[in-house]
């Protein structure tokens, strides 16, 4: 049944749309390949065609840079580049844009859900502190936060708050961040926090006032400041968050951003109604956002073309053949590449035998070949790089990692030695004709379905390991992974922000008493965890650079897991579809502030 707040009746409309996917859009899609002479998916009401200039609030600019702060991130050549969409004409009000979510998110729990599919729902509720700018995705910018400042130190990073209310007409202050962050870094017993590992540089989070917020770390940290801005890291309201210890409705799914959810139906979709009370005047400009729930990639593409959905939305990777299926089609559509910032990966138990033999952990990274990867799940678009992002100020060059064992390709001299040591490690460790296993992975995700497909097919012809494989919806998968209980797993692993190393929960060891870092390697080397913390409070970048490469090199020579590439993918929409830009990996600008819906684009 759906969980509602609203009216019932304003809910028909995903249902009829949720059983007319299955058949009618296909049909649609196969139709000519004829321009729509009215705007597909368009509102019931008609959208204004003369509207006043909307008022914007400004957004602050942080202050210079200290040797305490980390600077902005650079934007680095990548083999696609997004092109910036150019609407510089007047945003029009009013309206409705529907995208698409991949999955269901496990749960509504804000609070501790950190999942992409969550993020969807979320993003357009709650607002950040600061956040990537949805022009540029490289520069961090001011959400709630008007500003803030670094001590010479680096140890204090104090922000000054804007006056926003929760939809409920609380006023926000910064107790609320103080009583959510106490949750995040010290759990009540019951509760996992993916954010004990993922700040484990913060002392302590005091209120100055109700608009001042100060930050106590332990060290200076290079991370810190591109984890607040991270799409998922939600400011939350505190007479919600402290009596509930968890968001358990969507009447509970309260936020300070520019959208309230008025609806929401799992494997159906989302409403969410325009919050006039915004803080920022003048936004959103939309009327109402519309989610729709739709796994199969298939008619994802096929809901696009006919009309039925405004864009795919920055949780869905496109690839060539859709972009092309969609270019082919002659509709107004616009196909944009984008850096997806997520590497196919995967990830092994080192905990469980024969994962816990490096003998064998590395035998399968020599034999996976990356470049195949590119072919086939790219369709000849990607990069190589290991769990660091093969963009940025840290980064090896393409020719440097392709020199590497296991990264070279493997119809050269190098890449046949590497199939040779494999094999021989494999019969040192006891596995000379290989072994069965199950990779488990996330269901609904074609990244994560095709790459356990890939590596599947690697380790049975190069090494004999027969793997099958294991579909789960996101809660189940979820579940699997804070209790690593598998023995592989693929998954589409996106760190932070790849011109920044930020934290990488996924092979640091978990900090301890915590049970839902996703490190479900199970590697626990201390000397990485030595590398990683020296890097992130290192200030000179000489020697930060010199123990990332350190650690890069332990991490490829200890392989307690194989990424194969770093995806390039595509996002679509309708070109009445305005002031969109995709964001930088799946969680980054979802809050759809800035998009406006022109009625006379065709």
């Amino acid at each position: 049944m759906p969980v509602s707040v609203g009216s019932c009746a304003r809910f028909s409309f995903l249902k009829v749309m949720a059983v007319c996917l299955a058949g009618s859009i296909i049909l649609s899609a196969c139709a000519p390949a004829a321009t729509p002479t009215t705007s597909p998916g368009a509102p019931s009401s008609p959208l204004p065609t003369q509207v006043s200039a909307p008022t914007q609030t400004a957004l602050a600019t942080p202050v210079p840079a200290s040797p305490g702060r980390p600077s902005s991130p650079v934007a680095t050549a990548i083999p696609v580049t997004p092109v910036a969409s150019g609407d510089s004409a007047r945003p029009k009000l009013g309206g409705t844009v529907t995208e698409i979510n991949p999955t269901p998110p496990p749960t509504l729990d804000a609070l501790w859900q950190v999942s992409s599919a969550l993020v969807i729902l979320a993003a357009p509720v709650y607002n950040g502190l600061l956040q990537y700018d949805p022009t540029s995705n490289t520069e961090i910018i001011a959400d709630l936060a008007t500003s803030w400042n670094v001590s010479p130190d680096g140890t204090k990073v104090t922000f000054q708050l804007a006056e926003a209310k929760w939809h409920d007409g609380k006023s926000f202050t910064a107790d609320d961040e103080v009583a959510k962050w106490k949750l995040w870094l010290q759990p009540p017993p019951g509760k996992a926090s993916n954010r004990a590992a993922e700040f484990t540089m913060v002392k302590d989070v005091v209120a100055r006032g109700p608009r001042t917020l100060e930050f106590q770390l332990k060290d200076p940290s290079n991370g810190f400041i591109n984890w607040i801005a991270h799409g998922n890291i939600y400011v939350m309201p505190k007479h919600i968050i402290e009596p509930d210890q968890q968001i358990s409705s969507v009447s509970k799914f309260i936020g300070t951003g520019p959208f309230r959810l008025e609806q929401y139906s799992r494997g159906v979709g989302a409403i969410l109604k325009k919050n006039k009370d915004y803080f920022r005047t003048g936004m959103p400009y939309i009327d109402e956002l519309r989610i729709v729930e739709i796994q199969d990639a298939g008619t994802q593409v096929a809901a696009l073309l006919a009309g039925r959905i405004d864009l795919t939305g920055g949780n869905i990777a496109l690839s060539r053949s859709n972009k092309e299926q969609i270019e082919r089609s002659g509709r107004a559509i616009a196909v944009k590449p984008f850096f997806r910032g997520e590497s196919v990966t995967l990830m092994m138990n080192n905990n469980r035998k024969p994962f816990d033999d490096i003998r064998v952990r590395r035998a399968i990274s020599l034999a996976v070949d990356r470049q195949k990867a590119i072919n086939i799940l790219g369709e000849g678009v990607g990069q190589v790089g290991t769990l660091f992002p093969p963009v940025g100020q840290f980064a090896r060059s393409q020719q440097a990692y392709l020199s590497l064992p296991g990264f070279r390709p493997k119809d050269s001299p190098g890449g046949q030695e590497d199939l040779k040591t494999a094999k021989r490690l494999m019969a040192e460790a006891g596995y000379p004709e290989g072994f069965k296993t199950t990779i488990r992975t996330r269901a609904g995700f074609t990244t994560y379905v095709s790459g356990a497909e890939f590596f599947a097919n690697e380790l049975s012809t190069k090494l004999g390991i027969s793997a099958s494989i294991s579909l789960e919806d996101t809660a189940k998968f979820d579940l699997t992974r804070a209790r690593r209980d598998m023995d592989m797993t693929v998954v589409a692993a996106n760190p932070l922000n790849a011109y920044a190393v930020g934290r990488n929960v996924y092979w640091m060891p978990p900090v301890k008493g915590d049970v839902a870092g996703y490190n479900e390697t199970n590697y626990g080397n201390e000397r990485s965890r030595d590398l990683y913390f020296a890097q992130e409070k290192e200030q000179n970048k000489d020697l930060r650079a010199k123990a990332i490469r350190e650690l890069e090199d332990l991490l490829i020579n200890e392989a307690p897991f194989v990424t194969s590439y770093w995806l390039v993918a595509y996002n679509a929409y309708w070109n009445h579809v305005k002031n969109y830009e995709p964001g930088w990996g799946p969680h980054n600008n979802h809050r759809f502030e800035r998009v406006w819906r022109d009625s006379d684009s065709r």
